[in-house]
């Protein structure tokens, strides 16, 4: 999907989530492309994750090439900005090498 447009970076721009709902929301720019992909909040045995759309996971499982960590990075913000933490965005998640 989104490999073959990744020359250098992956940015998250912003995070929406809806207490209720648990929906989570990604604006992510790739390459100067913006891309939004979502998906939801969820917390089972005291481990928190993201149940994340089709697009989503096939966009994580696209950059895990580049590194293995891009998926816990991005659970590690999404729930740290749903439970009130300060997440400093915009904020690199993938940074290629020239």
């Amino acid at each position: 999907m989104v490999a073959r447009f990744i020359s250098n970076s992956v940015v998250l721009l912003s995070i929406s989530y809806c207490a209720n709902t648990h929906e989570i929301s990604y604006a992510f720019l790739i390459d100067d492309i913006e891309f939004r992909l979502g998906g939801e909040l969820y917390e089972a045995v005291g481990i928190k994750g993201i149940k994340c759309s089709v697009e989503l996971e096939q966009f994580l499982l696209a950059l895990m090439p580049f590194d293995r960590s891009v998926s816990k990075k991005l659970c590690s913000m999404s729930w740290a900005y749903a439970e009130g933490d300060r997440v400093d965005l915009p904020a690199p998640l993938l940074l290629l090498e020239l």
